[in-house]
């Protein structure tokens, strides 16, 4: 995926080998842009995470259906994980492409066709909101950096861009001081 990115590198080589400039690149499973914008990355992780669900719905369907708690350990253990996956950094702002994993999940157990209410079958159904399990991920980073050891770079880190503007712990201060989702 080369893309020209728009601005030229202060460094071209490293020890007369070329450095390759890309527009998007894969680190431990999460997508990164050029923008540090989430888009593409949580687009991969619901495509991911909605092949897993096709997994769990064929076997609902061979079975002839199972309990539900049956159901929603199978879902919390196969899919969830990669629906939430990084969302501890990505989290803070609804993503419909998530929502619509669970949705699914939930409309496909019940037998009911898509365009039945989301709320309705999220009632019915008893699970949290995707956008309640982004927001409880996202405060256990945030507990986690505020305990951690202080002599570690990870706090030194933390410290440092909490002092910036707009930084991800100045918008978890913002999401924690709104009303609680979950």
């Amino acid at each position: 995926m080369m893309q020209d990115v728009g601005f030229k590198p202060k460094l071209s080589s490293l020890e007369n080998t070329p450095i390759v400039i890309k527009d998007k690149y894969k680190h431990l499973g999460i997508w990164f842009d050029q923008h540090l914008a989430w888009n593409f990355a949580i687009k991969e992780l619901a495509k991911s995470a909605s092949r897993a669900l096709g997994v769990v719905i064929s076997k609902l369907i061979a079975c002839g259906g199972m309990p539900y708690t049956v159901y929603t350990r199978l879902f919390e253990s196969l899919v969830q994980p990669i629906m939430l996956y990084g969302s501890c950094i990505w989290g803070i702002a609804e993503q419909r492409l998530i929502n619509n994993i669970q949705n699914r999940a939930m409309k496909a157990y019940l037998g009911v066709n898509k365009y039945t209410s989301n709320v309705g079958v999220l009632g019915d159904f008893g699970w949290k909101s995707c956008q309640a399990k982004q927001h409880m991920e996202v405060f256990r980073l945030y507990c986690r950096l505020r305990t951690v050891n202080t002599g570690r770079l990870l706090h030194r880190v933390y410290i440092w861009s909490s002092r910036r503007g707009n930084s991800w712990e100045a918008r978890v201060r913002k999401l924690g001081k709104k009303k609680p989702t979950f």
